[in-house]
């Protein structure tokens, strides 16, 4: 399923970071609950909107990154 894989990655890279999920909360700004709300459902989401228009979640984020940059 999307979300445990999407639980996964986010797992594994705060594990590489060495970061307790306290930790990413704190550097992140978010509460515990909120990292696990996020890991389980807006990942989900992510994936569901670029499948309905059929492009893939990292199309997306690249470009809500290329649009941030030029407005800074």
């Amino acid at each position: 399923r999307i979300e445990e894989a999407f639980g996964i990655i986010i797992k594994k890279e705060r594990t590489v970071q060495n970061l307790s999920q306290e930790k990413l909360g704190i550097k992140s700004n978010f509460s515990e609950q909120q990292l696990v709300y996020m890991k389980e459902e807006r990942g989900v989401r992510i994936f569901s909107i670029s499948a309905a228009l059929d492009v893939k979640p990292s199309y997306l984020i690249n470009k809500t990154e290329e649009l941030l940059k030029e407005n800074n």
